[in-house]
């Protein structure tokens, strides 16, 4: 249990480290998205039922005995230059963790769980992108509109450029699933 959870977040403290010590993971840079592959790979092996929304939002969901309302739990996996290994990611890997324990015990929950990794939330774009737009605080329009304050790229593009990238070649059904939630 414990080992899983430490190699995930040693993994993924690799992506995007600098020589200083610290990650910088921006949203949509390429080291964020070569997170992006490895929480999803990780996601898939834990049998996890995973959608992208529109926001880029990834969110892997473990069927419970009814349909709603679901448990949810998760973080963010972006960071800002320089940032902390565990700030997000520990959010992401540690409820990653609860399922896959939750899966060895072949313990079956009334309610489906919902883990997110939520996109841009320490603000590349605008602070807290993802759940703001999954809360229903950010439409669409306004979200595809958004520019990157390190290169000025549009949120759009580079969402588009994100999910060509991220797509696991292995998987028999698209990974990408547009979900409206609000």
């Amino acid at each position: 249990m414990i080992e899983r959870l430490k190699e995930d977040m040693i993994n993924l403290g690799e992506i995007g480290k600098q020589e200083t010590g610290g990650i910088s993971r921006p949203s949509f840079s390429d080291y964020d998205i070569e997170a992006r592959k490895y929480v999803l790979k990780r996601f898939k092996e834990a049998g996890l039922m995973i959608h992208i929304d529109a926001a880029g939002n990834i969110i892997g969901i473990r069927p419970g005995k009814v349909e709603s309302p679901i448990v949810t739990t998760g973080s963010h996996i972006d960071s800002v230059w320089n940032g902390g290994m565990f700030d997000g990611t520990l959010g992401v890997i540690s409820g990653l963790e609860a399922i896959r324990m939750l899966n060895d015990s072949n313990i079956k929950t009334d309610l489906p769980i919902a883990l997110i990794v939520f996109t841009d939330e320490e603000g590349a774009f605008s602070s807290l992108t993802g759940s703001s737009y999954f809360a229903g605080l950010l439409k669409k329009e306004e979200l595809y509109e958004l520019k990157n304050k390190y290169d000025g790229k549009n949120l759009k593009k580079d969402l588009k450029k994100s999910q060509k990238k991220v797509m696991l070649k292995d998987s028999k059904s698209p990974l990408k699933v547009m979900l409206n939630f609000i």
